[in-house]
């Protein structure tokens, strides 16, 4: 059913318009100017997505740039620790080697004199016999 038709009636005839240029000039008008409103409004809207985007970028920029800061900061002090920590080892492990060096030398010296003292019982021992000998020769 078309719209110029009323219960099976035409009114095609009541409806009808004559070409107005004026009519159409304005349609045209009003169509290129909602298109170029609607491009308008379109590169606005991509301006305002592009500067979101600029700023979300920013943040982010912003963010990873806290982020590697941070991270460079706790290695850095993690070094800075496990430097420490190593020098202190070290400075025990000397301390712990020079002590041990040094009871090693007093054990050596000790030693040393022990066996002197052995040395000199054996050798006053040996005069003993050889005096004990050459005095039990001497009584015969």
């Amino acid at each position: 059913m078309s719209m110029y038709q009323y219960f099976g009636k035409p009114y095609a005839g009541e409806f009808k318009r004559p070409d107005n240029v004026a009519f159409y000039v304005h349609c045209k008008d009003s169509l290129e100017m909602k298109q170029l409103l609607a491009g308008e409004r379109r590169s606005f809207l991509e301006e305002q997505k592009t500067y979101q985007l600029s700023m979300h970028l920013a943040k982010v920029a912003l963010v990873v740039d806290r982020h590697h800061r941070q991270t460079a900061s706790s290695l850095k002090c993690a070094l800075d620790r496990i430097n420490r920590d190593m020098n202190e080892h070290l400075r025990r492990r000397r301390e712990l080697f020079d002590a041990r060096l040094k009871r090693l030398r007093q054990y050596i010296s000790t030693v040393g004199e022990r066996c002197d003292l052995v040395r000199h019982e054996k050798f006053l021992k040996n005069l003993t016999e050889i005096y004990k000998a050459s005095g039990s020769e001497a009584s015969y």
